[in-house]
Order: C-alpha cells, then sequence, then structure tokens
C-alpha cells in the first residue's frame, strides 16, 4: 500500500493495530472464562466491515501502479 500511494494507510495500520489490541484482550479474557462467541462475533465484523469493506478501498490504486505486473498486483494484493 505504500508503494502505491495509498492515501488512507494511517487509518488503515491503525485499524489493523486495533484487531490485534481486541485479539490480546480477549485472550486475556479467555484466562478467566470462555470467550467463543465474543471471538466468533469480532471475528465476523473484521471479516465483514474490514476485508470486504475497507481492504476493497485500495484496490483501485493497485490497478494504476505504472511497471507492476498483473501477477505482481495479485500477489500484493493476497499478502495484505
Amino acid at each position: 500500500m505504500i508503494m502505491v500511494g495509498y492515501p488512507r494507510i494511517d487509518a488503515h495500520i491503525a485499524a489493523h493495530r486495533d484487531f490485534r489490541h481486541r485479539l490480546l484482550e480477549l485472550r486475556r479474557t479467555y484466562l478467566d472464562h470462555d470467550i467463543s462467541s465474543e471471538l466468533i462475533l469480532m471475528l465476523r465484523e473484521w471479516l465483514a466491515e474490514h476485508i470486504a469493506g475497507t481492504d476493497m478501498d485500495y484496490v483501485p490504486y493497485l490497478t494504476v501502479v505504472p511497471g507492476i505486473s498483473a501477477n505482481a498486483k495479485s500477489s500484493l494484493w493476497a499478502s495484505a
């Protein structure tokens, strides 16, 4: 995303940082009680909102990078 000049990279990095923080909090909570339903809800939200929504926001930036082949673009997208 840095290579392609994605303008909202700071917010995107912050969203990933927040997600990791939420996972760590759930892990700490797990020591005290079962968190399976909370974890499922959190992961469902992440999949629906972040991956299917937020991550798609930078896809147009991957299609306009000069000098990057379609294969390289798809591997960049898959590793994000």
